[in-house]
């Protein structure tokens, strides 16, 4: 942190990334020694327009290696099957944000804009929806033809990524033992370019069928909110009410073959108590209402799958 002049600072950070896998084997079969490195510098500013206003910017890169769920862990669930790819590499990402915040003594508000821009990007492609198709998908000898299952899907470093958007947060404290917080996200989040994919599936169109370029990436609500009402009435005692909503949005980014998952609002509760300096207790319940909605929501043909989430 390097302060230049009253209303401007900068922030310089400087991180470098390894990573390694030695002695893997994947079904009794050894794999070859595996390295990466990653140089990830990040650089912000901040200035003060006045003594309430503020504007602030920041560029980065960042370095993500793949999991072991990601790259190792196969896995059967009922005629689905979804396989780990050893030959996973990191993803890497070179992003930016800025925005302005105003702060005054009992309200604070940010609007901020994010962009970044994903290298070996690392998605879960599907390869077949249904047994016909699964037929001709090569798959480990251990779990047999690819024409007992219904779908296979497989993890992949599908190319470059997008993920940009907006947000706005908040507060008011509306005296001294009650706050307000409130915060709005907006994300566009796209393949921009599978040809790393097409490379390991043979042609440009099987990528596309597998993960398209230029839509929603799966899993990922285009808007998010949060409203938390925030009380202390002693000293110590805090109790929080919360109401979450988002949207419905498809599961998979290949959409027609994906499900949709459900959109909802649910509420959240929380006590905490803190006493001595040193102990707390807590107690959180979500979805007081059992609220019900789909998430990693499945389409085979007519059949609609998911799993319920409640109190």
């Amino acid at each position: 942190h390097v302060p230049c002049g009253e209303s401007l600072s900068a922030y310089l950070g400087l991180r470098e990334d390894f990573w390694q896998v030695t002695d893997g084997s994947v079904g009794g079969s050894g794999l070859p020694g595996t390295t990466y490195d990653h140089f990830d510098p990040r650089l912000g500013l901040k200035y003060h327009l006045t003594g309430a206003l503020s504007l602030r910017g920041a560029v980065y890169e960042s370095f993500d290696a793949p999991g072991m769920n990601q790259s190792f862990r196969s896995f059967l669930s009922g005629t689905a099957l979804t396989l780990g790819n050893s030959a996973l590499k990191p993803e890497t990402n070179l992003g930016g944000e800025g925005g302005l915040a105003y702060q005054a003594a009992d309200v604070s508000i940010e609007v901020n804009g994010f962009y970044n821009s994903l290298d070996n990007f690392i998605q879960s492609g599907k390869l077949c929806n249904s047994t016909a198709t699964c037929s001709s998908v090569a798959i480990p000898a251990v779990f047999g033809s690819g024409g007992a299952y219904t779908s296979v899907t497989k993890n992949f470093n599908a190319g470059k990524a997008m993920i940009s958007g907006a947000e706005i947060i908040a507060s008011w404290q509306i005296n001294d033992s009650v706050a307000i917080d409130a915060s709005w996200t907006r994300t566009v989040a796209q393949i921009t370019d599978n040809t790393a994919l097409a490379g390991v599936v043979g042609s440009a169109a099987a990528a596309s069928a597998v993960l398209p370029t230029g839509t929603q990436l799966g899993g990922v609500p285009p808007w998010t909110a949060i409203v938390t009402l925030r009380w202390e009435p002693i000293a110590g005692l805090h109790l929080t009410g919360s109401l979450r909503s988002w949207p419905g949005y498809w599961d998979g980014t290949a959409h027609a073959t994906s499900g949709r998952d459900s959109g909802a609002t649910i509420a959240d509760v929380g006590i905490d108590y803190t006493f001595h300096d040193h102990y707390q207790l807590f107690f959180n319940a979500q979805n007081i209402t059992g609220r019900t909605y789909y998430t990693r929501a499945a389409n085979f043909g007519s059949i609609r799958s998911g799993h319920r989430v409640g109190s």
